[in-house]
């Protein structure tokens, strides 16, 4: 596991699919990121566009964002992007001023594509790399998937017991967390609220 920094300062241009702000889905820190870099000229690249169609229609539900990146000129990525439609279902963008390639394939040596990183749920560590063909890649991709959630500590200090209990369990367990209060004995929901009333304000 390496870690680098986030993947929030990236500035992509997409040309499929909406944009993402990576500063807003670090923070949330639920999604799984893979960039995938590609060419339109490269014969392997096109070999495994369909497969990585499936992955993503696969692996959406579970929090995973496919991102494939390439450097070329915008009209020609777009032009092959639309030509392939359908097949090429997940989002592409364009890597104007080489961010993504310096945060990835330069620090890591990579020179070959195509060439998949999965990026954690923190946006910083990449847990895996290398072809996006080899089984291993589905490996890793559910094991990243795994990882929980990071979840922030909601400021509860004025909320009434209705907010609370507006407030996810994970998110309840966290406040409980951050004050060290046991919450094992808990089996509902209602439990953890009443444990935040009664040990944390």
């Amino acid at each position: 596991l390496h870690h680098l920094r986030m993947a929030e300062s990236l500035d992509l241009k997409f040309i499929k699919g909406s944009p993402i702000n990576f500063g807003e889905e670090v923070r949330k820190g639920r999604t799984v990121f893979v960039f995938e870099f590609w060419a339109t000229w490269c014969g392997p690249c096109r070999q495994s566009i369909e497969h990585m169609t499936k992955i993503q229609k696969e692996f959406e539900r579970k929090g995973v964002v496919i991102i494939g990146v390439t450097q070329e000129e915008e009209r020609v990525a777009s032009r092959f992007v639309d030509q392939m439609g359908s097949k090429m279902d997940y989002k592409v963008a364009v890597d104007h001023g080489g961010d993504a390639h310096k945060l990835y394939m330069e620090q890591y040596g990579v020179r070959g594509i195509p060439h998949a990183f999965i990026v954690g749920k923190d946006g910083r560590t990449v847990c895996w790399h290398g072809h996006p063909m080899e089984p291993a890649f589905e490996t890793e991709l559910q094991k990243a998937i795994n990882v929980p959630d990071k979840v922030e500590v909601v400021d509860y200090k004025g909320m009434s017991e209705a907010d609370l209990k507006l407030l996810s369990v994970p998110q309840l367990k966290a406040i409980l967390k951050s004050k060290q209060v046991d919450f094992s004995q808990c089996v509902e929901k209602a439990d953890l609220v009443n444990l935040i009333k009664e040990k944390c304000y």
